[in-house]
């Protein structure tokens, strides 16, 4: 087991050394023809993989639930007598060390897996998952994303279906609430935030929330336009996790270190106060390109924006999400 305070601290440069190499690609394929840039997609996802995981690190949080980083996006686990209840699987490539580490935990079989949302970094596992036992859980637009090819905008990358092994079999459409290993874990979906699959896991005798990638933790986040997601509803999203959050609970993000509700609130207050500027620059006829120049995210880019977008993408990004 490893130290809380050193993985978080290898975690986030990891995580800081991949954004090179995501808004890198990204600014050289918009240069491309699109033919040739789809057939390249496939090599520059298999590039993010390699920089977006690493060492598998689990950290004990809070009561039974575990954080698994190193994997692509955290996974949350909640363990005991009745199986494994784990949240997201993270990227396939890490999926074998993700296995060995929920062994290594205790001998008991995998019940089931929850996604937050359907990108790749939080279930390229399913797969594997589900054949180790895991019953997968999700929104039912969770399902039909993955089931079918998607193209990402903001990354300007094309994804495959996923197999049929990595579909969710459990769907919901708005909030289910488990009872298992005398935990009630709630699961609660989203207004279209991140992308229009998003929800959250609330362990309510642990106190720990699961965000997915409605949270990213330190840095400034990516909003999926192309998939649904919108600053607006992503400003919402976490408005309604701070509504169940407590000042003691702990919230496990997307990306990034093991946060609180203070963490939380400082991020919603950021995305509030930068999209509130991009929209009324928006609305009074600034192009995305002058809405960037004025920099109304200058005052916390110290703080949010050295991850995986800088400012000015960022807030090209918010632009481009608002309608």
């Amino acid at each position: 087991m490893i130290n809380l305070t050193e993985s978080t601290l290898r975690t986030r440069r990891e995580f800081l050394k991949s954004s090179s190499i995501l808004l890198g690609a990204a600014a050289v394929s918009s240069a491309l023809p699109p033919t040739l840039f789809a057939q390249d997609d496939s090599a520059r996802i298999e590039q993010i993989r390699k920089q977006i995981s690493g060492p598998i690190q689990v950290n004990k949080v809070s009561g039974n639930v575990y954080m698994l980083m190193g994997a692509g996006g955290n996974i949350g686990i909640l363990t005991g007598t009745e199986g494994k209840f784990v949240v997201d699987s993270g990227v396939v490539s890490s999926a074998a060390g993700v296995l060995q580490a929920l062994a290594q935990l205790d001998a008991q079989p995998l019940k089931y897996l929850i996604n937050t949302h359907f990108h790749f970094d939080h279930t390229e596992g399913n797969a594997k998952l589900h054949e180790a036992g895991a019953t997968i859980v999700a929104r039912d637009k969770t399902r039909q994303r993955l089931s079918t090819p998607q193209y990402v905008d903001a990354l300007q990358l094309h994804f495959p279906a996923a197999p049929a092994m990595a579909l969710p079999t459990r769907t919901l459409n708005n909030a289910f609430t488990f009872y298992h290993q005398g935990e009630e874990v709630q699961l609660q979906s989203l207004p279209p935030a991140h992308t229009d699959t998003d929800l959250f896991v609330y362990f309510t005798s642990a106190d720990v929330l699961q965000a997915g990638d409605v949270f990213f933790n330190g840095f400034y986040p990516l909003i999926d336009y192309s998939s649904g997601g919108s600053a607006s509803g992503y400003v919402d999203g976490m408005a309604k996790m701070l509504v169940v959050a407590k000042d003691s609970t702990k919230v496990i993000p997307g990306h990034g270190p093991l946060g609180s509700k203070a963490d939380l609130t400082a991020a919603h207050d950021m995305l509030a106060t930068v999209r509130d500027r991009v929209a009324a620059a928006k609305a009074s006829g600034k192009t995305v390109e002058e809405t960037v120049a004025s920099k109304p995210s200058a005052e916390f880019d110290a703080t949010f924006g050295k991850g995986l977008l800088g400012p000015d993408a960022f807030v090209a990004i918010l632009y481009k999400s608002l309608p």
